[in-house]
């Protein structure tokens, strides 16, 4: 009996580590060792299917890949007579969506789960009605009716899940790639840490996937996945890839401590995820001590209301500018993301939001992602857009999706208010993507500089590239309103 678990998110920088941890649980907890990982980034799916003739097939997507999961299903289904599962963010937020191409959708936290349904296929070779009923965590459609069964506990402590087995990876995701974290060609490793946020901006949807609570893996374990990622896959850069990251000082200085006892401070460099509201200047030096570089924070809005409603009163828009300042007074730079086209939002506060984008900029910002809100199944936004007939459970997934025709699309602004002048609203948004560009611009000029040979090999040609990459990223397409 085979396990195909395929992976249609398209980026080289981030393995898909998710499916890759059901894959190693699996073998730890179901003595099953017959997984395989196929990755769209490395592999022609089809092709592979062919080769491994699996028993089972699972397919993960978030909400911008839900329309491409659907293709592919169409494809399988047409070839393999074998049941089709999907997985991740976006069934496990809008259940309701379940497209009836799927036969079971596994609903959050996938490990455990995965585990019941293997070895219950193992021991019957299929699926019944009466059987799947009893599967906690999973829907179905059962007569065209949609069957959503008891919410699966969630796996405490976090350290039972074991750490992923990283050999059913591509051996691709190892090789030397141009790092975000950097800007340098790295040998990138991703580690995830917890699960959970204990925050709740309106636009994010973690408590639905990971529970209303955070749990962590303990720092013993996270120092093991480091040393298993220097010493076995020669890492030289590490994200930790948690929703939120640097949650506290105290988590901070516990890995620190450990980092140097062990020997390993300055053997590899560090990123990940942090909060404004929680940057002082203890905090940089922690992150500045363990090697952390260009840390990611959503500063999303410039304005005090707004900034209020995004992020649910827990950070204000002085947090903003200090945090800015003092990641560059520390020397590590910031990689800042902005968010336009929130609900009842002016020009004027747009503007707000443009003046903190060109106080980063000065303060020489690494990165500046500009994006709109989309409203994602789970948020609290979602329910906005639903009250404005924008959104549906059976809705054209495309309106949310981040790639359209390879060009960078995250800025169709569906939640933009009616009143909104799109002209100004137009004039306010391409200066925001100027700093971006011009950070962009920046940046590969420097990895030209560093590593010249390295930079043309990961890019092509570089005329093509700034032109598609740096010009037309990021390109405005406006749903045209109904006559």
């Amino acid at each position: 009996m085979k396990l195909a678990l395929i992976s249609i998110s398209i980026d080289t920088t981030s393995p898909p580590l998710g499916i890759c941890s059901i894959a190693t649980y699996l073998e730890k907890y179901a003595d099953f060792k017959d997984t395989v990982i196929v990755d769209v980034n490395y592999d022609n799916i089809m092709e592979k299917l062919e080769k491994v003739k699996p028993d089972i097939i699972g397919i993960g997507a978030m909400t911008v890949y839900y329309p491409s999961a659907i293709s592919l299903a169409k494809k399988i289904k047409a070839k393999f007579d074998v049941p089709l599962l999907i997985g991740a963010n976006h069934i496990s937020t809008l259940p309701e969506s379940l497209d009836k191409i799927f036969d079971i959708a596994v609903i959050g936290e996938g490990e455990e789960t995965m585990r019941e349904l293997v070895e219950l296929y193992r021991e019957k070779r299929k699926y019944s009605i009466e059987d799947l009923k009893k599967v906690k965590g999973i829907a179905f459609y059962d007569n065209g009716k949609l069957i959503k069964t008891e919410p699966r506990p969630l796996i405490t402590p976090l350290d039972k899940i074991p750490i992923p087995n990283r050999d059913y990876l591509n051996k691709g995701c190892f090789k030397k790639a141009r790092s975000f974290g950097t800007g340098n060609f790295e040998v990138n490793y991703r580690i995830p840490t917890s699960r959970g946020c204990p925050y709740r901006c309106r636009f994010c949807s973690p408590t639905i996937m990971w529970g209303s609570s955070v749990r962590f893996h303990s720092i013993e374990r996270i120092v093991e996945e480091i040393k298993i990622g220097i010493n076995e896959y020669h890492a030289t850069y590490i994200a930790f890839s948690d929703d939120l990251f640097a949650v506290s000082k105290d988590r901070l200085k516990q890995l620190y401590a450990r980092l140097k006892e062990e020997n390993l401070l300055g053997k590899v460099k560090f990123g990940g995820s942090i909060r404004a509201n929680l940057v002082d200047d203890e905090f940089c030096i922690l992150l500045k001590k363990l090697g952390f570089l260009q840390p990611i924070t959503g500063y999303e809005s410039g304005n005090e209301e707004i900034l209020k409603y995004l992020k649910a009163g827990s950070v204000t828009v002085k947090d903003n500018y200090r945090a800015i300042k003092l990641l560059e007074k520390h020397k590590m730079g910031t990689r800042a993301s902005f968010i336009f086209g929130s609900p009842n939002e002016t020009l004027e506060q747009m503007r707000d939001t443009l003046k903190l984008i060109k106080f980063a900029y000065k303060h020489k910002a690494k990165f500046i992602y500009i994006y709109l809100l989309k409203p994602f199944p789970g948020t609290e936004v979602w329910e906005i857009a639903k009250k404005r007939n924008l959104v549906s459970n059976h809705m054209d997934w495309e309106t949310l999706t981040l790639f359209i025709e390879g060009v960078n699309d995250m800025n169709r602004p569906l939640m933009l208010d009616k009143d909104i002048d799109i002209e100004e609203f137009k004039k306010i948004h391409d200066k925001a993507l100027l700093y971006s560009r011009l950070v962009s611009m920046k940046r590969l000029l420097r990895a030209f500089i560093r590593h010249p040979i390295w930079t043309i090999k990961g890019i092509g040609n570089p005329f093509i590239y700034i032109r598609k990459n740096l010009i037309h990223a990021n390109t405005l397409k406006f749903v045209k309103p109904e006559k």
